[in-house]
């Protein structure tokens, strides 16, 4: 097949402008850890502003696809676009104020889902694309050089079409693969090579009741990812082989639905460690419902009803973070509607806050945008023939809300990049020499690591927290205990 791609460009951006618009507790910090968390709860509708905080007019004129990720090294969260009525993949690189510039555009006949991953192995995260037809059964990846600047699409024959897909380490070897379901209710696993390029899908599963989406985690705790599928009103789960094969594993709910382009993720959402899982319905006349199953940490899980019931909301993507920085994942739903869900610790997504009807992104993206230290999100929205980025900016302050977790010392403690994806840098000054205890907790107060416990002399110190695989994206504590003195300072892992 004769695949539609010409050589890139780089664009002038055309964005309409952006306006902007932008704690210390003392003490032990397992002691006021209640404080922090009841402090710090508000409302969806005090999180965001209705309208949104900076604008982009794009050349779409129909549904779009948008996802954040890092594309070049400066730590600042950029978006990758997918517009299936121009036929393109667009970059747009981050400015750390919650603006953007566009930096590229690559044609791509019909991109319907978008996902990223360093697929060849370089270091830097690379684009991966589905297609509809005339290029369904490919996959296509866009590599990046480190910059954010995408190469031409390559075309992968991996003979399996669906709605959405996963990339993720599936087999036994370090090289990113695909996960991919479809409605018939099959599942598939393209085994990746390394450079940018997968291998025919092979059927690994049939469900025969729908695979309407599909997220991996390690649901048992072996070592590998496991599969959870949005099934015809239920949840199906698949327990990874280690080998690229599947075992199956039950069957949960039933719950209402789903319909086409419904979308599942897996996140923790109550107080135990055990993944649990947020799901949409779909599109379509009352697909109106969002669940959450909480896991049982063995790869089962209990659903817990319906967390809304709202108009014809029509989600088409779930994107699962602590919004409202309280210690607990909240959701953002995406779709033809747009809503932030708030979860207060039991799995129930409460108090939705919408963004009205006009909105026509596939896919959104959440990050944070301004480098504040809190979770902003994106989404495309608009009507025929004016489509526009939007993106709405966190009001929260970490650096001053109280109950944010930090505290004020004569000793220097500076933790940065905040966010971060892999590696932290702690610096700290002392005014005498003492032993010294540098610990990270969450924002429970569990403890999740120790990075220095030994005896340090006057000045600055330096080191590095990298957390283990097993912690999650989320916001932690970074506690110093010297000279008979506690700082904390809060970061942001993404």
């Amino acid at each position: 097949m004769i695949l539609h791609y010409q050589e890139g460009s780089v664009y002038d951006s055309e964005g309409v402008g952006a306006v902007m618009k932008r704690s210390k507790i003392a003490g032990a910090v397992i002691m006021l850890l209640p404080f922090i968390l009841l402090s710090g709860s508000v409302s969806a509708s005090g999180l965001f502003n209705e309208d949104p905080d900076w604008v982009y007019h794009l050349s779409a004129s129909w549904w779009c696809n948008l996802i954040s990720a890092n594309l070049n090294t400066d730590s600042i969260p950029d978006m990758v676009l997918g517009d299936l009525s121009k036929d393109q993949i667009q970059t747009f690189i981050g400015n750390g104020d919650g603006s953007f510039d566009l930096f590229q555009s690559v044609p791509l006949t019909n991109p319907i889902w978008l996902e990223t991953s360093d697929v060849d192995l370089d270091g830097d995260l690379d684009v991966v694309v589905m297609c509809e037809p005339p290029n369904d059964g490919y996959i296509f990846t866009l590599l990046n050089d480190g910059t954010g600047n995408l190469s031409n699409p390559i075309s992968n024959y991996i003979d399996a079409a669906g709605e959405n897909f996963v990339v993720a380490l599936f087999d036994i070897d370090t090289i990113p693969d695909i996960v991919l379901g479809n409605y018939p209710g099959n599942v598939y696993y393209s085994h990746g090579n390394g450079d940018g390029t997968f291998e025919t899908a092979g059927l690994i599963y049939d469900e025969n009741c729908g695979a309407y989406a599909l997220d991996v985690a390690d649901l048992d705790s072996d070592g590998d990812l496991d599969i959870v599928l949005l099934a015809w009103e239920r949840l199906s789960v698949l327990f990874n082989d280690g080998d690229g094969t599947v075992t199956w594993g039950g069957y949960y709910g039933p719950y209402a639905g789903p319909f086409p382009a419904g979308h599942i993720t897996l996140a923790h959402l109550d107080n135990d460690e055990f993944l649990d899982v947020a799901l949409t319905a779909g599109v379509g006349m009352g697909a109106n419902t969002v669940f959450t199953f909480l896991g049982n940490g063995d790869g089962s899980f209990d659903i817990t009803g319906p967390g809304w019931l709202g108009g014809i909301a029509s989600f088409t993507h779930v994107i699962a973070e602590d919004f409202d920085l309280d210690g607990y994942n909240d959701a953002f739903f995406c779709g033809f509607y747009l809503s932030i869900m708030l979860n207060s610790g039991d799995g129930l997504l409460i108090n939705p806050m919408e963004f009205g009807s006009s909105a026509a992104s596939r896919q959104g993206a959440v990050a944070d945008f301004d480098s504040d230290g809190d979770f902003d999100f994106a989404y495309v929205s608009g009507n025929v023939p004016n489509f526009y980025i939007h993106v709405h900016l966190n009001k929260l302050d970490p650096q001053g809300v109280e109950g944010s977790g930090e505290t004020s010392s004569s000793i220097e403690l500076l933790a940065s990049p905040s966010p971060f994806s892999s590696s932290l840098g702690i610096t700290y000054s002392l005014p005498e020499p003492g032993h010294v205890e540098l610990s990270i907790y969450d924002l429970s107060g569990r403890f999740m690591g120790s990075v220095e416990n030994c005896w340090k002399a006057t000045g600055t110190q330096a080191t590095i927290w990298t957390p283990e695989e097993s912690i999650p994206d989320g916001c932690y504590l970074v506690v110093l205990d010297a000279c008979g003195e506690q700082v904390v300072r809060r970061c942001v892992k993404l």
